[in-house]
């Protein structure tokens, strides 16, 4: 939640005002012909003027929140929660430490080629649509990212207990079953994600 934040609830609020136009978008883009630094500034007669930024932005290339269970195997308690593109709009898929292998579809990412294979280029085609028409779309992106995350969620003790016991016997045994899991999560994201776009 704290990485998905427009300030949403104060005076700040960037879904509010005039600013945020018709469909209440948090997000504000810059003129290409801005004097004014690559931040969030931009200029008029004369004048720079800047829009706060927002810890969730349309520029982020891949957001990270990790977990760290001392009472677990560190090969098990330490978890990224890993995704690419702006983080509103996309979905936190958990990858394990002793994870030794990754996704297909998170290994490559040509960002001059749209690519349906790429994760990175399924969350942005995704995020772009939704800022068409932000307060019409939004809904919809929550909706299917709660239910994933929520099944993250739900599975994770029994992951979690499931890889601490076969670490016991062998860890090489927990690195395979993790592996599995954190490539199954990710491929399975992906394909949900570009149905979702194609549904928007």
């Amino acid at each position: 939640s704290l990485m998905r934040d427009h300030y949403e609830g104060t005076d700040y609020d960037m879904t509010q005002g005039i600013d945020a136009g018709m469909y209440c978008t948090p997000y504000r883009w810059r003129s290409e012909t801005s004097v004014a630094d690559a931040s969030q500034a931009f200029e008029v007669d004369g004048e720079v003027y800047a829009w706060e930024r927002p810890i969730s932005t349309q520029r982020a290339g891949f957001v990270k929140v990790t977990q760290s269970r001392d009472w677990l195997p560190d090969a098990v308690g330490g978890v990224s929660w890993y995704t690419m593109d702006d983080p509103y709009t996309s979905v936190f898929v958990p990858f394990y430490c002793d994870n030794d292998n990754k996704p297909p579809s998170w290994s490559h990412s040509n960002r001059r080629k749209f690519d349906w294979d790429s994760a990175w280029w399924v969350y942005n085609f995704v995020s772009n649509l939704a800022y068409l028409q932000w307060n019409r779309m939004i809904p919809d992106v929550q909706a299917k990212q709660s239910e994933l995350e929520n099944e993250f969620f739900a599975m994770q003790e029994a992951i979690d207990t499931t890889a601490a016991e076969l670490y016991k016997k062998s860890p090489e045994l927990a690195k395979a079953y993790l592996s599995d899991y954190c490539v199954n999560a990710g491929e399975s994201v992906v394909k949900q994600w570009r149905e979702l776009g194609e549904f928007l």
